[in-house]
């Protein structure tokens, strides 16, 4: 045999290897299995925040593949790993395979490993702003909902007697919590934490009122 026909023949094990890897994997786990095993919250309408673009609302809709409506980032389970992290799909393919127990028998370099390991940092610093952001953004809206109830509540039926200093807080509050309210909405995900280090201060007193009152 040729040194032409060796080579032939080893091309085309590697390239029958690496077809059998994909196609392990796909017929094992879909895009939504593989999304929620490396932490993505998916609803109940299958719809979830792209990890792919600064995403304010669920916009990717995820099942066996994924697509995303804002950004359009699209593909199947091996696509959205190496896209998460950065790698090549054979060795999406294999991150999967590894933490999926499919036996494949073929480990990742010491090189991808180290790139997953940062991107995993990353992606968990990315999420415990989000749980900040989430967690702002409850306070500030349930301080608001106990502004309006009191506003209803303590409405002074005529101007002659005192007025209820409850009444009083939510006039002079609820303008400015309508405000933050807003940018929050309409801020981006580096807006919206720059907006927590801002205001927080004030969260606390918010929730202070809040667990006063309910």
């Amino acid at each position: 045999m040729s040194e032409a026909d060796n080579l032939a023949l080893f091309m085309g094990i590697y390239m029958n290897r690496n077809i059998n890897i994909f196609n392990l994997v796909k017929e094992t786990v879909n895009a939504e299995q593989v999304a929620a095993y490396y932490g993505l919250h998916i609803n109940s309408s299958h719809m979830a925040i792209c990890p792919f673009h600064s995403d304010k609302n669920p916009s990717m809709k995820i099942d066996d593949r994924y697509y995303c409506f804002a950004c359009g980032a699209t593909g199947d389970a091996i696509d959205y790993v190496s896209n998460l992290f950065s790698i090549g799909k054979k060795d999406a393919a294999i991150k999967i395979a590894s933490d999926f127990g499919i036996p494949i028998n073929e480990p990742l370099s010491e090189d991808i490993i180290k790139r997953i390991n940062e991107k995993k940092a990353s992606i968990a610093a990315k999420r415990n702003k989000e749980y900040e952001q989430n967690h702002f953004y409850r306070i500030v809206s349930d301080y608001y909902h106990l502004l309006k109830q009191w506003e209803l509540l303590y409405s002074p039926n005529s101007f002659e007697g005192d007025i209820n200093s409850l009444y009083i807080e939510a006039l002079q509050k609820l303008p400015f919590i309508e405000y933050i309210m807003d940018c929050f909405l309409e801020a981006d995900f580096d807006e919206r934490d720059q907006l927590i280090n801002e205001y927080k201060g004030e969260l606390n007193k918010y929730e202070q009122r809040i667990s006063e009152y309910t």
